[in-house]
């Protein structure tokens, strides 16, 4: 590919209908029949339902993978810092959770246990202030990272880093905005 070819796969990793990016660069991770009954918004319910949780491909690149896998059970299975979180997947070295209630997406260490002396949120990532935001993105950074590998140019590079940290805070804007919701800014600047 053309690096012009590149700059505009890029771009339709940002604009395209998220339902056309899901179809190219899935399969996901599928919603099982359970999610209906989890004690989320319903806007987050039916994100999980439509597009389900990424499953990013090794690239050998870049070793911070996404792996969805969502829980099957009704109940919270993720207990951490005294959160309840539906599991929807694994993400750079934690378990991540959609707050019930909520729909916050929390990323909590896999080594953690629940203890009640230690800071409530002292080892939590705040991913995304919804599982709706945090599926939107998490595809789109899936697709377009596979793009963004295979630049040569790495002015564009980094411009395109910063255009899809700009998307990220107008698809989140809790992401930039304060900061416990730090998470996609260090994936994308940890480049």
């Amino acid at each position: 590919m053309t690096e012009r070819d590149l700059q505009q796969a890029f771009e339709r990793c940002l604009s395209d209908p998220l339902g056309r990016l899901v179809g190219s660069h899935g399969p996901g991770a599928v919603a099982p029949p359970a999610v209906g009954a989890w004690n989320l918004p319903s806007a987050d319910i039916d994100a999980l339902r439509a597009w389900g949780v990424p499953i990013f491909r090794e690239t050998g690149r870049s070793p911070i993978q996404l792996v969805g896998a969502i829980q099957s059970d009704e109940l919270p299975s993720m207990m951490a810092r005294g959160y309840s979180a539906y599991g929807i997947g694994r993400y750079w070295r934690r378990e991540i959770g959609a707050l019930e209630h909520s729909g916050t997406v929390i990323g909590v260490p896999y080594e953690t246990t629940d203890d009640a002396t230690s800071d409530a949120t002292s080892d939590l990532s705040f991913l995304n202030s919804s599982v709706k935001a945090f599926l939107e993105i998490a595809w789109r950074w899936g697709a377009a990272r596979e793009v963004l590998l295979a630049f040569d140019d790495y002015e564009r590079l980094y411009e395109n880093l910063g255009r899809f940290q700009d998307l990220v805070h107008r698809l989140d804007p809790m992401v930039g905005s304060t900061a416990e919701y730090a998470w996609w800014d260090g994936i994308v600047e940890g480049w």
